[in-house]
């Protein structure tokens, strides 16, 4: 995280747009991300993918040896996500948008589809 927070100081700090793809299962991570946004005056966004947990454990599954993670992780991951999607707009976020589709990914081909919704 601290490597993470010295690039994205870096380049608020130049004013840059600047995309965090990360679980952040934890409101405390999103609050200190969320903050020094705050402090370079950006905006801010949240873009959530909810994904059923079947298709979690399945893209874990097929994830190569080195980059699986033990499927309590997963579930953890999944059940701590979805406890906290009822708070997010409260959380400071400029805007909180969700995509509609499961599909919405697909790391596999690295292609993208559905729709994003949300105020």
């Amino acid at each position: 995280m601290l490597a993470l927070r010295t690039v994205l100081k870096a380049r608020l700090a130049r004013g840059l747009t600047s995309v965090i793809d990360a679980t952040s299962t934890h409101a405390a991570h999103r609050r200190a991300l969320l903050d020094l946004a705050r402090d370079h005056s950006m905006p801010t966004v949240a873009l959530v993918l909810p994904t059923p947990l079947p298709l979690c454990l399945e893209r874990n599954a097929r994830r190569p040896g080195n980059r699986k993670v033990p499927d309590a992780v997963v579930l953890r991951q999944h059940a701590d996500v979805s406890a906290a999607l009822s708070g997010l707009s409260g959380e400071g976020f400029d805007r909180v948008l969700f995509a509609d589709s499961q599909d919405h990914t697909d790391h596999a081909d690295g292609g993208t589809q559905g729709r994003v919704t949300g105020g």
